[in-house]
């Protein structure tokens, strides 16, 4: 697959999806070689270089990959489900940069209508950015984190 020109990336970016847009931005802006979102039963998975690495085949049920090396760490961006406002400070404490997460932990609250509305991790790994400061204005599909998982 030959890599795209700037102006057929730079049309294709205009016709997408604002959601879309932001998590190729931040692939570039990251330099991030895949960027994953998840959502309500709907993920989209952007690779900068497709070609770099082939898929591993799927597994059986009930069997687990054999690693001969350590597993591959990508970067999977987290994003809001909702309008409102990002907070860090809520009943619970919530990892910092860098410290390890579970699939499910909460990693930060949207405030909307006064209701406190959890920012879960999608997957376990390390938290590896907060993007955005606590006390500002979110927007729906705005990227919130930015995960470190293993493949």
């Amino acid at each position: 697959m030959e890599p795209m020109s700037a102006e057929f990336s730079r049309e294709i970016r205009e016709k997408v999806h604002p959601a879309v847009r932001d998590l190729i931005a931040l692939a570039e802006e990251r330099q991030l070689g895949e960027v994953a979102w998840e959502s309500d039963g709907v993920a989209i998975r952007i690779q900068r270089n497709p070609s770099a690495r082939p898929a591993a085949p799927p597994l059986e049920a009930g069997r687990a990959p054999i690693h001969d090396e350590a597993p591959e760490a990508r970067m999977l961006a987290v994003h809001s489900g909702l309008v409102g406002v990002f907070r860090t400070a809520g009943p619970t404490r919530v990892p910092r940069v860098g410290e390890p997460v579970n699939e499910g932990q909460v990693l930060a609250w949207i405030e909307s209508m006064r209701l406190m509305n959890e920012v879960n991790a999608p997957r376990g790994g390390r938290l590896a950015e907060i993007l955005v400061e606590d006390g500002h204005a979110v927007e729906y599909g705005q990227p919130l984190a930015v995960l470190e998982v293993h493949t």
